[in-house]
């Protein structure tokens, strides 16, 4: 057999039509897989929706009875073979049928659930199947796919939430949620793109993940010593909190330097992502308003949200796309912490005098209207930046 003959669907019809006359048991390493989407990376002109219709039928009939015995390292490089040629591909495959390289897609996806169990156990995974690999191990060994995950995800909506959520329940095991910051190596793994822009859509939905199972398995993940006095509900939700807020002020960091760097047209995206990421704090529902570590953090991004309100909205009829996401931004953090969430009035009398005919302005003034209503519940600092805003010159 020829890599060729894995992608020539009548060698897979011929299969097909084979395998269930055999009488004997077969095994089948799962690199054979592999080995499929690496000569569809090499012969992209050959992907078509008759070889994904019958290579689909094929691989499920021929991994029928091994596919949950084979080794989760195994799943783990068809993960990463997959994911590469998704990203690859992203040209042809933009269709949303049901059928071609999704049915694998599910295949693969099933393999993986099956190959590597959930375990509370963030040592060793009490399974034969993982005896050799840690989950620990297993997610680390996926971090170098996550450059193309993010192109896939950018470009192969079908299957979004199904990529998202195994990928998930694969890069966060129990000894990564344990750490102080659950997500600083994966975000070291990222690195700095030329053109971050798709890369960036992961961070919120990094977030999100490590939020939701630090949440699902807090009382596994923290062992509480025996000098403290706290009561056990309470020492679990402090240490929630803390490795919330420790992975959140990573992630600002890393922002605040991809955008010390960026293009002009990068901007608006940082700033996207910035205010996906605050909303997912403000749903989490976990800030606290009298933690000095949180309110450092929501005075210093309300202080960069100015800044770069007056570095790129200078001119209010040129940088409309970046200016709603940064007073996005900024709503966010008044409805979360409005005492500590000080906007200046450079902002406000901003949306006050922009003038434009767009449904742009519909929205600047929603947000005015919210921005000034939480404002007026505090007149003490309202009426001086009020105060300001008159006697200042139009932006």
């Amino acid at each position: 057999m020829t890599p060729n003959d894995l992608i020539d669907a009548a060698y897979h019809d011929l299969l097909f039509d084979v395998l269930p006359q055999c009488t004997q048991p077969i095994y089948v390493p799962l690199r054979l897989l592999s080995a499929f989407f690496l000569s569809l990376r090499n012969r992209p002109n050959l992907a078509t929706g008759r070889i994904f219709e019958s290579a689909a039928r094929s691989f499920s009939l021929l991994y029928e009875e091994s596919a949950g015995s084979q080794k989760a390292e195994q799943w783990t490089d068809v993960w990463g073979h997959m994911i590469a040629y998704l990203a690859s591909a992203r040209p042809i495959l933009s269709r949303t049928d049901d059928g071609g390289p999704w049915e694998l897609v599910h295949f693969v996806c099933d393999g993986l659930r099956e190959a590597l169990p959930v375990s509370h156990d963030a040592v060793k995974v009490r399974s034969g199947r993982c005896a050799i690999l840690t989950l620990l191990q297993i997610a680390q060994s996926l971090f170098g796919t996550l450059p193309a995950f993010a192109i896939v995800l950018d470009t192969h909506t079908p299957m979004k939430e199904r990529l998202r959520s195994t990928f998930a329940s694969l890069l966060l095991p129990p000894a990564m949620l344990q750490r102080t910051n659950p997500l600083q190596s994966i975000l070291d793994a990222l690195g700095y793109a030329v053109d971050p822009s798709i890369e960036l859509h992961l961070l919120p939905w990094l977030l999100q993940s490590m939020i939701t199972y630090t949440t699902r398995a807090r009382f596994d993940l923290f062992n509480q010593p025996s000098s403290s006095k706290l009561p056990y509900d309470v020492f679990v939700a402090d240490k929630v909190r803390d490795t919330v807020r420790s992975t959140m002020s990573a992630i600002i960091d890393r922002l605040n330097l991809v955008e010390t760097n960026a293009s002009a047209a990068v901007v608006p995206v940082i700033w996207a992502s910035r205010y996906a990421l605050w909303g997912v704090i403000l749903s989490w529902g976990g800030y606290l308003e009298r933690d000095s570590s949180w309110i450092d953090l929501v005075e210093a991004e309300t202080k960069r949200a100015q800044t770069s309100m007056e570095t790129h909205c200078s001119d209010p009829h040129n940088c409309q796309e970046v200016a709603r996401s940064i007073l996005q931004v900024m709503t966010v953090l008044e409805t979360l912490d409005h005492a500590n969430a000080r906007i200046g009035p450079f902002v406000i009398s901003w949306c006050i005098t922009v003038r434009s005919s767009s449904r742009y302005v519909v929205v600047l003034l929603i947000l005015l209207i919210r921005l000034l209503s939480v404002r007026m519940t505090r007149r003490e600092h309202y009426c001086p930046q009020y105060s300001a805003i008159i006697s200042s010159p139009t932006p």
